[in-house]
């Protein structure tokens, strides 16, 4: 029988904590959303230093961000600088939120850009393998139909009614990037349980609006599921000592009543 002993030691506190250090935090805007946002930390002086704590941290001041029109900003930006001391076993920290990779026009290279929704296209037959034999062609024989402000792209038949569409779609023109309508759309689009695939993706545009803020074009790829079906399983049954096989053939037919 083997006893281990483990001494963990006099784990570190968190003295002071700098959010916006100007020589760290270039970004002027984001810093004071981060200054307002100061209730909501999850670190603060006192709290035991706890890296899985500051990863936390990060993710949520990012998705924050993401919130509010912040589309290409991940928590991959933020980053904590740490200085321990052994004598008080305290840590001080200083935030830093990085360079954006890619500059904006009408902005500082070291200011994050804004994006705000322009376009919504639907492509409600997208078909990715025969788009990927031939991307150039695709959608050259597509029809194409507006439907309250939304833009609906489609080779042979929207597998689903326009108005279902549209009141499972959260993104709206004319407003800011906004993460939760995003995932919004995209849980709800996929309870119709008429697509094998939903795919969303984002495109930003070379236009600049008064306010700074960046369009940004969205294109929903709905991929149906096949309408009709057949299904036939086999199972085993044993009845009186007498062993044989039942079939059972199963008809699914998705969006019969067209909705």
């Amino acid at each position: 029988k083997l006893l281990y002993s483990i001494n963990l030691g006099e784990p570190y506190l968190l003295d002071e904590i700098e959010w916006t250090p100007e020589d760290l935090f270039q970004d002027r805007q984001i810093a004071e959303i981060i200054k307002r946002d100061s209730l909501k930390h999850l670190i603060k002086s006192g709290d035991r230093f706890d890296s899985d704590v500051l990863e936390d941290e990060r993710k949520r001041i990012s998705n924050g961000l993401r919130e509010i029109g912040y589309y290409d900003f991940s928590k991959e930006y933020i980053g904590f600088k740490a200085d321990t001391f052994a004598s008080t076993h305290t840590t001080n920290l200083r935030m830093e939120v990085k360079h954006p990779s890619r500059k904006s026009s009408g902005l500082s290279e070291y200011e994050h850009q804004r994006y705000r929704i322009n376009d919504i296209r639907i492509v409600g037959d997208f078909n990715p393998l025969t788009y990927m034999e031939s991307p150039e062609t695709y959608f050259l024989n597509s029809d194409t139909l507006h439907f309250n402000g939304l833009e609906y792209i489609y080779n042979d038949e929207l597998s689903v009614k326009k108005n279902l569409l549209h009141s499972s779609i959260y993104i709206e023109e004319g407003e800011l990037f906004t993460q939760s309508k995003v995932d919004k759309t995209h849980t709800t689009l996929n309870g119709l349980q008429n697509f094998r695939t939903i795919n969303l993706t984002f495109e930003p545009i070379d236009s600049i609006g008064k306010d700074s803020i960046q369009l940004l074009d969205c294109k929903i790829e709905l991929s149906p599921l096949t309408k009709q079906s057949y299904e036939i399983s086999l199972e085993g049954t044993h009845s009186s000592g007498n062993l044989g096989m039942a079939g059972n053939l199963i008809y699914n037919h998705r969006n019969l009543f067209h909705g």
